[in-house]
């Protein structure tokens, strides 16, 4: 991880964990990936520290000086993961179904073979 996990708390390093040994036993994990996997790692732990959250407060409701009710900034920023989550996820085959594309695509890779033969 070097560097590029320096953004990253126990929690996110624990994440990047996980994804990482995850993609490296589905055999979809290139060197190059540490950046989007260090990246999706980032944004779980925003989700995940902004959920943790949510006990701790009053829900993500904030009231205002005026007595009026607003979305928290830390329910803003836990939905703005949840949809950098969904963007960067599907490569890494983090869902069922993320798996099943995949690994389909490199079935068919693996049927067409390479023809070395010229024609």
């Amino acid at each position: 991880m070097s560097k590029l996990g320096v953004f990253l708390n126990d929690t996110g390093k624990a994440i990047y964990k996980r994804l990482s040994d995850h993609c490296s036993q589905n055999n979809v994990l290139f060197s190059i990936d540490d950046i989007m996997i260090s990246n999706l790692a980032f944004w779980l732990m925003v989700q995940w520290d902004c959920s943790a959250d949510y006990e701790k407060e009053e829900g993500f409701i904030q009231k205002t000086k005026s007595g009026y009710g607003q979305v928290s900034p830390k329910y803003a920023m836990m939905v703005k993961a949840q949809e950098m989550v969904a963007k960067l996820s599907p490569p890494f085959g983090i869902t069922p179904g993320d798996r099943a594309k995949i690994f389909a695509g490199m079935k068919q890779e693996k049927k067409k073979g390479f023809n070395l033969k010229a024609k």
